[in-house]
């Protein structure tokens, strides 16, 4: 079923990179197949929270889902003329190059700083296809939030023990957790000492390897 979904992806790419790259005026059927990886990729990144991107390899955008849109209006990280373009505050077209050039089936990630704030962008991609290729982006920066899956479900914990877990993972420490919960910090040691048996760990460090599987972005 994975590989059914993705010959269809690049099938679709690959028409609509066709177009572009022996510039072709758009015709409605590719306007049709763009539109359609546009709100797979946007489905997509909603799952994880990545925006997404297919691309020819002179870099010309295919597709993106609405998170790439977004990119592209603030000019932090990836600009859009007539074809894709890193702004970085530091040279870039070397790893731009190296992104572009992946091979079908490999995936290779770069990290790259912000323009204009703290923070980096994580940018993964794998080739489709000889001619196009599969972004990924990744906000990483101090607002970034960790999504769990359903520890209630996973372990047996409560729900006031699902939220000192996920601060705690989140980098907060039990005197804060306390203060955002508006519980005393006994009560926030105690769900952690209950959360620690549940998961059968003895540590911040153990919990941490314990729950990473268990991430959603």
């Amino acid at each position: 079923m994975k590989n059914l979904a993705a010959e269809k992806l690049s099938e679709k790419s690959e028409a609509v990179a066709g177009s572009a790259n022996n510039r072709i005026v758009p015709t409605r059927a590719s306007n049709d197949l763009a539109g359609d990886c546009e709100a797979l990729l946007s489905c997509w990144e909603a799952l994880d929270g990545r925006a997404r991107l297919i691309l020819s390899r002179n870099g010309k955008l295919i597709a993106g889902s609405e998170g790439a849109r977004k990119l592209f209006s603030q000019n932090d990280f990836i600009a859009f003329n007539s074809t894709f373009t890193l702004a970085c505050s530091t040279p870039s077209n070397g790893q731009l190059q190296h992104i572009l050039a992946t091979a079908v089936g490999a995936v290779e990630t770069i990290i790259l700083p912000k323009h204009s704030a703290d923070g980096h962008y994580v940018v993964s991609a794998t080739g489709i296809a000889a001619d196009t290729i599969a972004v990924a982006v990744r906000d990483a920066d101090g607002e970034f939030v960790t999504v769990l899956a359903d520890l209630e479900e996973a372990f047996g914990l409560t729900p006031c023990e699902v939220m000192v877990v996920e601060k705690l993972m989140r980098g907060h420490v039990p005197q804060h957790i306390a203060d955002d919960l508006t519980i005393s910090v006994h009560t926030v040691r105690a769900h952690l000492r209950h959360c620690y048996e549940k998961l059968q760990v003895s540590s911040r460090e153990e919990l941490w390897q314990r729950l990473a599987p268990y991430r959603l972005n």
